[in-house]
């Protein structure tokens, strides 16, 4: 799912608001940084109707459905 950077810096500042972390900047860098650990990756989206890689969707949700797997759902942040 598409996801914009504005989007990440604005959740980034509210959860460093939620925990009264005042020296949280939230540049791109950062950002950058952030999505790379979490194997985010930028992808161009070309016209509606564009086709997708479903294989290789599918091979990525797996992957982070394994990362979250002890996570509880509150600190999942979803973005539709």
């Amino acid at each position: 799912m598409p996801i914009s950077l504005s989007v990440l810096w604005t959740k980034a500042l509210q959860i460093a608001d939620d925990l009264n972390l005042t020296t949280i900047s939230a540049s791109n860098g950062f950002l950058q940084n952030w999505a790379c650990r979490h194997d985010y990756v930028n992808v161009a989206l070309h016209e509606a109707g564009s086709s997708a890689a479903v294989e290789e969707a599918a091979g990525h949700m797996a992957r982070i459905r394994e990362q979250q797997a002890g996570v509880a759902p509150d600190f999942i942040y979803n973005v539709e």
